[in-house]
């Protein structure tokens, strides 16, 4: 074969290491290189100490007397270093400081230098830093959590955290025009929400019922109620109180209304969960950031939202459905797999739904993680285009799908996996189960430290997403590069054997030069792009 221009000859002898390649981008490399090592050295310079802070202990006295006073001039700044012991048992912490004068409080993390939350009002604190705010530049008896009401507010700029074993500073400015003279407040306190934490779990939601209360103390809070049966819902936050946002769920997790504003009432079905945030990164005190639940009789025609999730369990056959659906022609229907451990023991799961149709398998919120409409290619992400149905056939190297079909690796506990039927009217069965990788090379060709050598007929498959084959070149000399028909178009690259590209990329039915130490990289041309085996087997020969 006519060498190409540009290579460099190697010697004949198959035990000397070969001389390197010339590249184009050799300089660029070698810059890009210089300056990703000196942000690296940036990187891992290690921040400056906290400047000297002086202990803020906090007190089981509910609030009722300060643990410091500020003294501070227009612009001036007072820190802080925590000492929680005494507030350990609690279920939160309030730091708060005790005027009505401008100023703003920040919680900060154990380096010091980085805020994790600010308030300059009573009414809530914001995550991060507040624009405008100057920032420093690096050179003991238990309360009763039921006697906490939901009219409790902050005397000043506050925040509300966990007394958790990180090491906090707080820092206290002065944003103001005139000396600061304020008490610090820091004390223990228990959830005034009764129902934290199990609303923070869809599984463990509270009932809804009229009258019942929560509130968002901290940061992220979430809170979930179950709705036993179909009632017309109403969310009321406290009067000057936080913006909140209410969303229903279906029995699979997936937001099938909303959001609806606080105050706005709205129809939920038996069955389904309501969730309820603030409508902004805010949080605050029980009296800023409380709501009361209102449930009244459902009134309106509006016919019960599709029932949700089907329930199904995977297996090991893969010539036996874990469901069947009676499906009409482009009706959806959508199902939680349970993955019992000996499933998820197997290299991958295989989703795949019989006849035309299409199969989507989804993240817990609902967003696409990989969809098919053929039985040829699946793709990450919900772009999968429609191609010709073919028949089953055997498995091993020669496995095919009778329809969509999607394979994930390392199997997770369960899934959700939507189904639309894009044929007739007909009973449509989903497959779910877990087997070994049809490619014996996986996981060794993952890595060029143990990737197989291209002795006789290498193979082959690209059966995941992101799948990146690898092979050793022990022998200087050529390489036959094929694939079988039918499913994602796959490439070829030549690679140095310290892994950098220098020819290709070679389409199925190529010849190419390799030389002894060099690795041969094969992939999709279109890396969100993947198939069974017996769509995506490529040849080196």
């Amino acid at each position: 074969m006519t060498r190409k221009p540009g290579r460099t000859a190697h010697v004949d002898a198959p035990t000397v290491p070969p001389a390197p390649r010339p590249g184009r981008r050799v300089a660029a490399r070698l810059a890009g290189a210089a300056a990703l090592l000196a942000l690296l050295i940036a990187a891992c310079t290690p921040p400056p100490p906290p400047p000297p802070a002086d202990p803020l202990v906090a007190r089981a006295d509910g609030g009722a007397s300060p643990s410091a006073t500020v003294d501070l001039a227009p612009g001036e700044w007072a820190d802080f270093e925590l000492v929680l012991d005494a507030v350990r048992h609690f279920d939160l912490v309030y730091a708060e400081l005790d005027t009505t004068q401008p100023a703003v409080v920040e919680l900060r993390g154990g380096n010091y230098w980085t805020a994790i939350a600010s308030s300059d009002t009573p009414d809530f604190f914001v995550r991060g830093t507040i624009a405008g705010v100057p920032q420093p530049r690096p050179a003991a008896a238990r309360l009763d959590p039921n006697a906490i009401g939901y009219d409790l507010v902050c005397r000043g700029p506050c925040v509300i955290f966990r007394p958790t074993s990180q090491r906090f500073f707080l820092r206290v400015v002065n944003t103001g025009g005139t000396l600061l003279d304020a008490d610090v407040f820091l004390y223990g306190m228990g959830f005034a929400d009764e129902h934290e934490p199990d609303n923070d779990r869809m599984d463990d939601a509270p009932p809804l019922a009229d009258g019942e209360t929560g509130a968002l103390e901290l940061l992220g809070d979430t809170d979930f109620w179950y709705a036993p049966v179909d009632a017309n819902v109403t969310f009321v936050p406290n009067s000057g109180g936080l913006a909140l946002q209410a969303s229903v769920f279906d029995a699979c997790g997936l937001s099938v209304a909303g959001p609806f504003a606080g105050g706005t009432a709205f129809r939920v079905f038996a069955g389904e969960t309501v969730r309820v945030r603030a409508a902004q990164d805010r949080a605050g005190p029980p009296g800023r950031s409380g709501y009361t639940v209102l449930v009244g009789a459902p009134t309106g025609g509006t016919p019960p939202r599709d029932p949700g999730c089907r329930p199904a369990t995977a297996n090991l056959s893969p010539n036996t459905p874990v469901a069947t659906q009676f499906m009409g022609s482009g009706a959806t229907a959508t199902f939680v797999v349970t993955v019992p451990a000996g499933v998820r023991s197997r290299d991958v799961i295989q989703f795949e739904v019989g006849g035309s149709a299409r199969l989507e398998v989804l993240s817990s919120g609902g967003s696409v993680l990989f969809s098919s409409t053929s039985p040829d290619v699946f793709f990450a992400g919900g772009a999968a285009s429609m191609a010709p149905e073919v028949a089953p056939s055997g498995v091993a190297v020669n496995r095919v799908c009778g329809g969509p079909c999607v394979i994930v690796p390392s199997p997770a506990s369960s899934y959700l996996v939507r189904v639309r039927n894009t044929g007739s009217a007909r009973n449509v069965p989903l497959y779910a189960f877990g087997r070994a990788f049809d490619d014996g090379t996986e996981p060794a060709n993952d890595a060029r430290s143990t990737a197989p050598s291209i002795v006789g007929d290498g193979s082959g498959a690209i059966e995941t997403v992101g799948d990146v084959d690898l092979w050793l070149v022990p022998f200087t000399g050529q390489v036959a590069f094929d694939a079988v028909s039918g499913g994602p178009a796959l490439q070829a690259h030549v690679l140095s054997p310290q892994g950098a590209v220098v020819d290709g990329p070679y389409a199925p039915g190529s010849t190419f030069e390799v030389f002894a130490g060099e690795f041969v990289r094969v992939r999709a041309a279109d890396p969100n792009r993947a198939a069974v085996a017996g769509r995506s087997t490529y040849f080196l020969d």
